[in-house]
């Protein structure tokens, strides 16, 4: 049981702390994620359209920065996945079949489906840090439940994220362009 317990604290944990690095909007002493840092570059973007995609390095180029990945949602990667060149070759090389990393213009890509549709990031992970401020504690807490049978337990942890480089790290929002 405290196996199955342990794997279920930790997978839950996980999630959360998956969803506060990406998404986290800052409010209630909560993680501020990576899609709403303040002074990223944010970028009118076509989720299935390859050179909105080659845009981005564009401007990651233009600006000197060295960007080594893009996260995209799940549902606009399997979309653009299918894209074709005009000799009926997949425009994103790699994958599990491959034993490699996808790529799309010699950038890592890599999947979430916490990343909102329409949206993407393009960054050098380098560029980010994440640090842990206090080690998780677990507390068990049977004195409320146990007029229930019941044991309560309570995981707290602290973690915060921060962009070295703000302006090298680009928001790819199909909301921008609209």
């Amino acid at each position: 049981v405290s196996t199955i317990l342990e794997t279920r604290l930790v997978n839950d944990v996980r999630q959360k702390l998956d969803d506060g690095l990406l998404l986290g909007d800052g409010v209630g002493n909560t993680i501020t994620g990576i899609f709403n840092q303040a002074g990223t570059t944010q970028l009118a973007h076509d989720p299935v359209d390859p050179d909105s995609y080659l845009d981005a390095l564009a401007a990651a180029a233009a600006a000197e920065s060295t960007p080594t990945t893009f996260y995209i949602n799940g549902a606009d990667f399997f979309k653009l996945r299918k894209i074709k060149d005009s000799n009926g070759r997949y425009i994103m090389t790699g994958g599990p079949a491959e034993n490699v990393p996808y790529i799309l213009h010699g950038t890592n890509v890599k999947v979430s489906n916490k990343v909102p549709a329409g949206k993407a990031a393009l960054l050098n992970i380098k560029d980010v840090v994440v640090v842990r401020d206090l080690d998780p504690r677990v507390t068990l807490l049977t004195e409320r439940y146990a007029e229930y049978d019941q044991v309560g337990i309570r995981v707290v942890t602290r973690y915060d994220l921060g962009l070295l480089r703000p302006s090298n790290v680009y928001i790819l929002d199909s909301a921008a362009g609209a």
